[in-house]
């Protein structure tokens, strides 16, 4: 359990580190997981975590200039409409 937050720093770390086309892969990938874990963990540290690599999978790294990467930030939508739809904190 307390290896839940030092594996979403690692994500995070990853997604920075990486090029746009990646960040996309790769976010499809995590996002959703970390979407729930944002949303649904009752430990702090882990919703931090888990927001902290959603920020920087969204984000470009600073060797391709920073701002955001808006083909990621799509990845990240689909993620997020799927993540509510099954969540109890769905629209009805």
């Amino acid at each position: 359990m307390n290896l839940k937050p030092v594996a979403a720093k690692i994500i995070s770390n990853l997604l920075i580190s990486v090029d746009e086309d990646s960040q996309v892969k790769l976010g499809r990938i995590f996002y959703a997981t970390l979407i729930n874990a944002s949303i649904n963990d009752n430990k702090k540290v882990m919703r931090d975590a888990a927001l902290e690599a959603l920020q920087a999978g969204t984000t470009k790294s600073e060797i391709d200039g920073g701002g955001v990467n808006a083909t990621s930030l799509e990845a990240f939508l689909q993620a997020l409409t799927v993540e509510l739809n099954d969540s109890e904190y769905k629209v009805q």
